[in-house]
């Protein structure tokens, strides 16, 4: 009998021959190179930008971002089962930082600002905590700020030394809730009490442009609590409050505060920052029983107001002469209409840019206490007074 031939192992070149590709795994493999080419733009050009700043969480993110996107389209398109596995495993060993700065971690210690949350939302730590704020703040500045802020905010390094106060000031949040904000609908906002007991005045003050950054409580909450009064800092996504949303949002918080035992519900006042600032005459100037009166820094009305709500209403309006945003003139425009319209009208200009709250923060916070603590003793005066 003849005996089987014993079988020999094919050449290596047969055995590193690259697998046929399927027409719908070439039409796969081209969508991700496409969506990898696409993405690889911003992505050097956000590294390049916090490289300049000194961003070094930013930096990781893009480059991570870039081999993620990359392995995905060597994965998706490559030809031999190897370097898929390879690809593949790149892929998932990228996305392990964006995971790290992603998940939720505990807030640590109380702090002076709580979280709190209305109802129907979910509570919790910020997922997108894990970025510094000193690094996003970092990124925008240099980015969005005019000429004169860069010379007289950013250049000077008066961001990377408020954030410098913020590693060590209990008023301030140990997390950033910015990006949260701007990804998470949660129904969050901060909130500061007094010492004592009795029910006291309270201001919900609205954050400005891009979200609710530590500067806020940081800035208020020690000054405010210290002066007697309860502080709210809702979060509203990137401060568009001037709509329907973003006023159901102010009505919300203003409901939660007027229910609270250590608030006052008749003396509730309202205030905002630069966009903020829009926002908080837009609800005041439409559901004028809720507030005893309205501050704003930095801002101005961006649209036709109802000027019959004023008449009587206490308003407190602050700017830098020098605002190249909210210029003085259309403040002073505005106050002027307002006194028109029989509103009561303090109106304070600075030698500032836009910052001005940052220039000239203690300054700032001094004038806004005294004003409202004047107010808030007129209004319990006419609140206690027979009728």
């Amino acid at each position: 009998m003849n005996e089987p031939l014993p079988l020999e192992p094919p050449p290596a070149e047969a055995r590193a021959r690259p697998e046929p590709r399927s027409s719908a795994r070439r039409l796969l493999g081209g969508l991700v190179l496409s969506l990898a080419s696409a993405l690889s733009v911003p992505l050097v050009l956000l590294a390049f930008l916090s490289a300049r700043v000194g961003a070094p969480t930013l930096l990781a993110l893009c480059l991570a971002g870039l081999v993620a996107s990359w392995s995905a389209a060597v994965a998706a398109y490559a030809r031999r089962a190897r370097l898929r596995r390879a690809a593949a495993f790149l892929f998932a060993l990228a996305w392990l930082l964006p995971l790290w700065v992603t998940l939720p971690a505990a807030e640590g210690p109380p702090r002076l600002v709580r979280d709190q949350h209305l109802p129907g939302h979910s509570g919790g730590a910020p997922w997108f905590g894990g970025i510094p704020e000193a690094e996003l703040v970092a990124l925008g500045s240099l980015v969005g700020s005019t000429q004169r802020e860069f010379e007289s905010t950013v250049k000077p390094g008066r961001f990377r030394d408020h954030y410098a106060e913020v590693a060590r000031d209990p008023a301030a949040p140990l997390r950033s809730r910015t990006l949260d904000a701007w990804l998470c609908e949660r129904g969050h906002y901060g909130l500061a009490l007094p010492p004592g007991e009795g029910r006291v005045p309270a201001l919900v003050f609205l954050h400005g442009s891009a979200g609710p950054f530590h500067f806020y409580s940081q800035t208020l909450a020690r000054p405010l609590t210290e002066a007697g009064f309860v502080l709210a800092l809702p979060t509203w996504g990137w401060g568009e409050w001037a709509n329907p949303a973003g006023e159901a949002r102010i009505a919300a918080v203003h409901a939660a505060l007027a229910a609270h035992p250590r608030v006052d519900p008749e003396r509730i006042y309202l205030a905002g920052l630069s966009n903020g600032a829009v926002g908080a005459l837009h609800a005041f100037t439409r559901a004028p029983q809720r507030w005893r009166g309205c501050a704003v820094i930095s801002g101005a009305p961006g649209h036709e107001l109802p000027w019959e709500n004023l008449a009587g209403r206490a308003l407190w309006l602050l700017s830098g002469e020098g605002d190249e945003r909210m210029r003085w003139s259309r403040v002073k425009g505005f106050a002027t209409k307002a006194e028109e319209a029989g509103a009561e009208v303090e109106l304070v200009g600075l030698d500032a840019d836009h910052f001005a709250l940052m220039s000239h923060r203690e300054e700032i916070v001094r004038a806004l206490v005294k004003w409202l603590r004047a107010e808030a003793s007129r209004s319990e005066a006419e609140l206690s007074a027979p009728r």
